[in-house]
C-alpha cells in the first residue's frame, strides 16, 4: 500500500482513512471516560492505529485528514455520549 504522492486515492483507501479515523476518535473518547489504568492501554491503541496509518500511507495528504478526521470523530462522540448519558439520567447537570 505504499503510496506515493502521484497515485490516486482510491475507494479502498477511503475506506482505511474514515475506519482508522473512527477507531482512533472512539478511543480516545474511552481514554476521556475511564480511569487511569484504562488510559494507558486507550491512549496507547490510539497510538498504535496512528503510527501503523503512517506506515502503511506515506502520503501527506492521507496523514493530515487522519489527524483531522480523528479530532472531529473524537469531538462528534463526545457529543452523542454525552446526550445518551444525559437522556438516561446517568449525569446530572449542576444548576
Amino acid at each position: 500500500m505504499d503510496m506515493t504522492e502521484r497515485e490516486p486515492i482510491g475507494r479502498k483507501d477511503i475506506f482505511w482513512l474514515f475506519g482508522c479515523s473512527m477507531a482512533i476518535g472512539a478511543l480516545l473518547v474511552a481514554f476521556t471516560m475511564f480511569p487511569a489504568f484504562w488510559r494507558v492501554i486507550f491512549s496507547l491503541g490510539a497510538l498504535f492505529l496512528g503510527i501503523r496509518f503512517f506506515g502503511l500511507y506515506d502520503r501527506l495528504a492521507m496523514r493530515v485528514w487522519l489527524v483531522i478526521l480523528s479530532i472531529v470523530f473524537f469531538v462528534v462522540f463526545t457529543f452523542v455520549l454525552v446526550l445518551f448519558l444525559y437522556a438516561s439520567g446517568r449525569i446530572a447537570v449542576p444548576e
